[in-house]
């Protein structure tokens, strides 16, 4: 993933974004969500990085079938890369960039949503499922700010 997450413009959100800052979940090779910048470079760089990943054809999402996926990768390990424009309860790249995280990952340094804004999309999201890890989010944000601002920082 190194050369998607070094070309392209984005953000990472929900699972990734929230275990990047503390959040006790163990990743699998499930769904990586991405929030790309729209700009039109920004997007080509984003399809030879999924190319260069070996990932499937793009796949554009039914609006009408579901929540908010825009595009949606396979991955040749397994899982998908998923791009969300504007992630419910946003208004997209750009509004999570203001408060967003820099994080190393998979051996690069990436930018993930904050954890106010993960706690945002997923008050806003149609999807039960997402009001459910609500809880585990908060209390993630509240155990980073009783330790002070350099606690995710390590």
């Amino acid at each position: 993933m190194k050369s998607l997450l070094r070309g392209a413009e984005m953000l990472c959100q929900r699972a990734v974004a929230a275990a990047a800052q503390g959040w006790p979940i163990i990743l699998g090779r499930g769904e990586y969500l991405i929030v790309p910048d729209h700009g039109t470079g920004n997007l080509a760089r984003l399809r030879r990085g999924t190319t260069s990943l070996g990932a499937g054809d793009r796949e554009v999402e039914d609006p009408y079938r579901g929540p908010e996926i825009t595009w949606r990768w396979p991955l040749p390990e397994g899982g998908n890369l998923a791009a969300v424009a504007e992630p419910k309860g946003t208004r997209g790249y750009s509004d999570l960039l203001r408060s967003a995280h820099s994080v190393a990952l998979a051996g690069t340094v990436v930018d993930v949503a904050s954890l106010p804004d993960l706690i945002r999309m997923a008050d806003a999201s149609p999807c039960s499922h997402l009001h459910s890890f609500m809880a585990a989010l908060w209390a993630t944000l509240e155990q980073i700010e009783r330790a002070g601002p350099d606690a995710l920082l390590g």
